[in-house]
């Protein structure tokens, strides 16, 4: 029922000269727990699980049917997710206000839906698969009780895959210099935030809430709930950001192959310094999107968010509507060929090819004060190709283009083009 995690990396280096000391400290601890409500409250449906499998090995008797056994549960789906760019930052200490605004204007925001739906479908489908526990009964036995027994359906299902899952994410990032050279590691890291030896400072603290339900084969609800602060000290000047966000989604899973998501979120945020508030703001963002499997190489995703923000900034008010819709293509390609050596004869290759292409256009009206407003838009399309030439060597390939037009003052418009290639090989 309770499945706690646990995971750090800390590093402490020291260098010295004369009679002082400079020092950096780098760490991240991240604390986890996975509740399973059926571990707890299983008992509830030992009743009904023990009646059904007594009309069931009745009616297999009459009928020379084999049995599925009452105790057989669903399958145990899992809400771990794969490290994410996200994910990757925050262990690197970037500040979670800094995050959030890079999830704001990322063009491929889709991407996160597709993640979450696909980890949908496969329990999905691997729930069909299996007989539920009530069912393979015959119309005739189950006729009398259909309403209980849909309600016990509906409480198994709500029982069996409600999960919570928390965590806590601590990051620090720190330099110190001109250190008494007997100061140990816990006194240097209790140092005032203000002290001149704490020259350059990242702190920050992330909780999060997770909790999903499936009451139906087809349909799977789900919340979250996280809040974050942060500290920052760069040049003399400290700075702290904290983070609130609320978000809740609907997932709707059709023949297997073809899934919808509806995702709300609200999230307010502030950053501040000693003396004053530098920001503040608040947003509402819906989203859908659509999701189809065609075959099994080829995957769409459509979907379309909008941003409704409100924000405070150097005592200037503004108001922005942003609407951003997405297009994403996945396709795989797999051959097998070879090569001949002399000496070794014929060497197998397997070539895997995996490509992700998103188009996204990403429309801004924005008001500042009484007399200024931006009205632009950003039309981005990614390439991403994961080339997998054999079990060991794997080459993968991302190239962005992305063009902002404004409509409000010319000659400000952009055009910009990131690439990367990365190749790697690994020898057993």
């Amino acid at each position: 029922g309770m499945r706690p995690t646990v995971t750090s990396r800390m590093s402490f280096r020291e260098n010295w000269f004369s009679e002082e000391k400079n020092a950096s400290l780098n760490g991240n601890v991240s604390l986890g727990m996975n509740l399973r409500l059926e571990k707890w409250f299983g008992w509830l449906l030992n009743g009904s699980q023990q009646a059904a499998g007594g009309n069931q090995q009745s009616v297999d008797r009459a009928t020379g049917e084999n049995a599925v056994p009452a105790t057989k549960a669903l399958p145990i789906t899992d809400d771990r997710q794969p490290t994410t760019l996200t994910e990757e930052l925050r262990e690197s200490g970037i500040d979670e206000t800094q995050i959030q605004e890079l999830e704001e204007k990322r063009g491929d925001w889709i991407e996160r839906d597709k993640t979450a739906v696909s980890g949908q479908q496969s329990a999905v489908s691997n729930q069909q698969e299996d007989s539920d526990l009530l069912g393979n009964i015959s119309a005739e036995s189950r006729q009398p009780s259909a309403n209980n027994q849909n309600q016990d359906r509906i409480l198994n299902r709500i029982l069996k895959s409600f999960t919570v899952s928390t965590n806590a994410n601590f990051t620090a990032t720190e330099s110190y210099r001109r250190l008494a050279s007997g100061q140990s590691i816990i006194e240097i890291y209790s140092l005032a935030e203000d002290a001149k030896e704490r020259t350059n400072s990242r702190r920050s603290n992330r909780y999060t809430l997770r909790s999903s339900v499936d009451p139906w084969k087809w349909a799977s609800v789900g919340a979250n709930v996280s809040t974050s602060d942060s500290f920052r000290k760069s040049s003399g000047s400290i700075y702290t950001s904290h983070a609130e966000s609320y978000e809740t989604d609907l997932k709707l899973t059709a023949r297997e192959t073809t899934s919808f998501q509806l995702r709300y979120s609200f999230t307010k945020r502030d950053n501040t310094t000693q003396e004053t508030t530098l920001s503040d703001s608040s947003a509402h963002t819906p989203s859908l999107s659509w999701i189809h499997t065609w075959g099994k190489e080829t995957r769409t995703a459509l979907g379309i968010r909008t941003t409704f923000q409100d924000q405070q900034r150097s005592g200037i008010e503004s108001n922005a509507f942003i609407v951003t819709p997405n297009l994403s293509i996945d396709y795989r390609y797999h051959t097998e060929s070879g090569i001949r050596l002399p000496f070794f004869g014929r060497i197998p290759l397997k070539h895997d090819l995996e490509l992700t292409n998103t188009l996204s256009w990403a429309i801004r009206r924005e008001q500042f004060g009484a007399n200024r407003e931006e009205r632009s838009e950003r039309y981005e399309t990614t390439l991403r190709v994961g080339y997998k030439i054999s079990t060991h060597i794997t080459a993968n390939l991302h190239l962005g283009v992305s063009y902002n037009h404004d409509r409000v003052e010319e000659g400000r418009d952009f055009l910009s083009i990131a690439s990367a290639l990365t190749i790697r090989g690994e020898i057993q």
